[in-house]
């Protein structure tokens, strides 16, 4: 039971840190406008990514203690899931305010498509540990880390997009951009 957790801190870790397909971006309006549009949206999206990664660290956290001779672990990793599934939903909330530079409207819906995705998975892993499932935990390897996986193909997608982005804009990305989705 203990060797769930590993697998389940890097996939959660790389899935809630960012998100989206890899698209062709098309340059548009001036260059200034676009580098200032990108700063722009790499500062409001900051925020949102570094909840989303916190509230992932914290659940890992808790999931690491999980451990199927203790069922009151099994109680608080379902809390833990169910707090990071609300404050994801929050996250979410936000970005759907945020508007990104025209060229990467699709990585953006598909950044909120990956948490959206990922707060599904959670749910359904919530309610493994609610019902003590020990036999639906331990298939978690077949059940939860291909959706997972999932998820963390749309993080590198996002990545690249939005550096191939920044560098037609000739825009130097922040760090945390690189690091996206490289856990």
């Amino acid at each position: 039971m203990k060797m769930l957790a590993p697998l389940l801190a890097v996939a959660l870790l790389a899935a809630a840190c960012g998100g989206g397909t890899a698209s062709t971006v098309a340059p548009s309006g001036t260059r200034a406008d676009s580098s200032k549009a990108l700063t722009a949206y790499l500062a409001a999206m900051k925020p949102v990514r570094d909840d989303l990664r916190g509230r992932s660290d914290e659940l890992n956290a808790t999931l690491q203690a999980v451990t199927s001779a203790d069922l009151t672990t099994l109680d608080a990793g379902a809390k833990a899931v169910s707090d990071t599934i609300d404050a994801y939903q929050a996250d979410l909330e936000k970005e759907g305010q945020i508007t990104p530079p025209h060229g990467l409207e699709l990585a953006h819906q598909s950044h909120v498509a990956a948490i959206q995705s990922l707060s599904l998975v959670l749910s359904d892993m919530g309610g493994d540990l609610r019902r003590h499932d020990l036999a639906a935990i331990a298939g978690w390897k077949s059940t939860v880390m291909p959706r997972l996986a999932e998820a963390e193909k749309s993080v590198a997608g996002w990545r690249t997009t939005v550096m191939a982005y920044a560098a037609q804009h000739g825009v130097e990305v922040p760090v945390w951009v690189t690091d996206v989705g490289t856990n």
